[in-house]
C-alpha cells in the first residue's frame, strides 16, 4: 500500500478549518503561463513510503532500507529511482488539475461550507493607503478586485466598483484593488498611479508585482472579485464582467450580517446598456486575444519571429484569419514587437490583421524617436489610404486634415482603435515610422445589442 508522508497540519488551522494561504500555495499556477509542475509535489514523493505487510521496505528521505520481515530482500535501486519518478511526476499532474479547479474549491466552500476558509493576508507595495490587513479590518466587509489597467474586462467592470465603494465604504465596506500587472510596464508604480487617476479610483490599491496576493488567493482571473465577511472568511468569488446586481447583493447580505438594522440603498442600475438582465445582445465568436510577443504570440509570416533582434518581415498576399502579419523592420522581444523603422526614410515599419469583432483595442508603450509615437491606421486595405469610417474609429483615433486616421501613443496603456456597433470580418493595417513604438496585445469585443 502506497501513502503520502505530509505534516498532520498542513493546509488546516488550529481548529481544524481549512486556510486558504495553504491552499494557494499548492493549487496556484503563473498567471502569465503554464509552469508545469511547482509547489510540492517533488516534496511529496520524496517522502513516499512504501509499506509491504505493514513493515517499511523503502523511504527516499534516506539510504535504501534492506528490512526483509516479508521475505523481499533486495530492490533493483534504478527501479526503486524509477518508481519514485513515476509517483513524482503523478502528483505534478494532479497538483496541476487541482490549481486549474483551484476556484471551484474556494466556490464550493464559499457557498456549503461559508465559515471554513480564512482570507490570506495582504502584500506591502500601496500606491494610496497605508498598508491594511486582513486581521485590522475584522468587523468590516472587504472586497478584493483584481485588476490590470491595461485589461478591457477590467475596465468595464470598474464604474461598478467605483460606486459599491461609494455607496457602502461608511457603512461597513472596504474595497481594495489588487493590481497584478500582465505586462512588465504595469509593475511600475507612476504608471499605475496614472491609470489610478485617469479612472478616478478613491479606494486602496496594493501593487502584487511578484503575485504573491495572486497566488495566495489561487486567483487566475482578471478581473476577479473576492468578498471577505467580518470574521475575515470568504464568503463570494465572481471571475469576469458580469453578475453586478448578484455581486452587490452579496455585499447588501454580508453587511446586513454586521448590522441588521443598516438602511442600503437599492441595487444600481447597469452602467452600460450591454450589462442590462433585459438587453437581448448578439455574441459571435470574436477574434482571440492575439499577443504580439514571441512568447505568447506567433505571426502568419512563415519565418516566424525574429527573436530579440531587428529583422525585416516579407509580408504574403493576405493574413489568415485571426492572425497577425508584419511587413518591413521590427524588433521581436519575449512581450512584445517593436517598431524598428527609420523616422524619415525607408520602409515603414507595418501589420496586417484579419479579425472578427465589433470593437478593437491595442496595448501600447510609446518609443522615443519621435516622442509621442504615431501609428496609422485604416480598415479594409483594398486602398492602403483608406482611413477609418467616423462609425468605426475607437475612442483614441484621431483624423488628419487629409481625412488620414491615426493614433498618438504617450504613454503605455490599452488604446481604442475600432469600436462600431455590429459584429464584422475585416483586415485592419497598421504602419509606423516611430522608431521604439511598442506593440503588446490585441483584445476584441464581439457582443452587440441586438437590432
Amino acid at each position: 500500500m502506497l501513502r503520502l508522508c505530509r505534516q498532520p497540519t498542513h493546509g488546516f488551522l488550529d481548529d481544524g478549518r481549512l486556510d486558504s494561504r495553504q491552499i494557494g500555495a499548492r493549487f496556484s499556477r503563473d498567471p502569465l503561463r503554464e509552469r508545469g509542475t511547482g509547489g510540492d509535489g517533488g516534496r511529496t514523493a520524496a517522502c513516499l513510503v512504501a509499506r509491504f505487510n505493514g513493515q517499511i521496505a523503502l523511504e527516499t528521505h534516506g539510504q535504501p532500507q534492506n528490512i526483509a520481515t516479508n521475505g523481499i530482500r533486495d530492490f533493483d535501486r534504478d527501479r526503486r529511482r524509477r518508481q519514485v519518478a513515476d509517483v513524482a511526476r503523478i502528483l505534478k499532474m494532479i497538483e496541476k488539475a487541482l490549481a486549474v479547479h483551484a476556484e471551484r474549491v474556494f466556490q464550493y466552500f464559499m457557498q456549503f461550507e461559508p465559515r471554513q476558509v480564512h482570507a490570506p493576508e495582504f502584500g506591502q507595495q500601496w500606491l494610496n493607503s497605508p498598508p491594511l490587513s486582513i486581521r485590522a479590518l475584522r468587523g468590516r466587509v472587504v472586497l478584493i478586485d483584481f485588476w490590470d489597467y491595461t485589461c478591457v474586462n477590467c475596465i468595464h467592470t470598474l464604474p461598478y466598483v467605483r460606486e459599491w465603494n461609494r455607496r457602502y465604504r461608511d457603512r461597513g465596506l472596504t474595497v481594495i484593488g489588487v493590481h497584478a500587472p500582465e505586462f512588465f510596464f504595469a509593475r511600475t508604480a507612476e504608471n499605475v498611479i496614472q491609470a489610478v487617476k485617469e479612472f478616478q479610483i478613491e479606494y486602496p490599491i496594493l501593487l502584487d508585482n511578484e503575485y504573491e496576493v495572486w497566488k495566495a488567493f489561487a486567483n487566475r482571473y482578471w478581473p476577479a472579485k473576492y468578498l471577505i465577511d467580518r470574521d475575515g472568511y470568504m464568503r463570494y468569488f465572481h471571475p469576469g464582467e458580469g453578475n453586478y446586481a448578484e455581486t452587490e447583493c452579496m455585499i447588501q447580505q454580508l453587511l446586513r450580517e454586521i448590522d441588521p438594522a443598516v438602511s442600503l440603498p437599492p441595487i444600481m442600475e447597469p452602467v452600460r446598456p450591454l450589462d442590462k438582465p433585459e438587453a437581448l445582445t448578439v455574441c459571435e465568436r470574436p477574434t482571440p486575444e492575439l499577443y504580439l510577443g514571441y512568447k505568447r504570440g506567433r505571426i502568419a509570416n512563415p519565418e516566424g519571429f525574429t527573436e530579440d533582434r531587428i529583422a525585416n518581415y516579407q509580408p504574403g498576399a493576405q493574413p489568415p484569419q485571426d492572425a497577425v502579419e508584419l511587413s518591413g523592420p521590427w524588433f521581436a522581444d519575449a512581450q512584445f514587437a517593436a517598431v524598428a523603422a527609420h523616422p524619415a526614410s525607408g520602409e515603414p515599419s507595418g501589420l496586417r490583421l484579419a479579425y472578427s469583432a465589433a470593437e478593437i483595442n491595442l496595448v501600447m508603450a510609446p518609443g522615443t524617436n519621435p516622442f509621442p509615437s504615431r501609428i496609422h491606421i485604416t480598415d479594409d486595405i483594398t486602398d492602403n489610404s483608406a482611413a477609418l469610417d467616423h462609425q468605426s474609429r475607437g475612442a483614441d483615433v484621431r483624423e488628419e486634415p487629409d481625412g488620414s486616421t491615426w493614433i498618438e501613443i504617450d504613454r503605455p496603456r490599452m488604446y481604442s482603435l475600432v469600436k462600431r456597433d455590429r459584429y464584422v470580418s475585416r483586415t485592419l493595417a497598421l504602419s509606423s515610422r516611430s522608431t521604439g513604438l511598442q506593440l503588446f496585445a490585441f483584445t476584441f469585443v464581439s457582443c452587440v445589442p441586438r437590432p
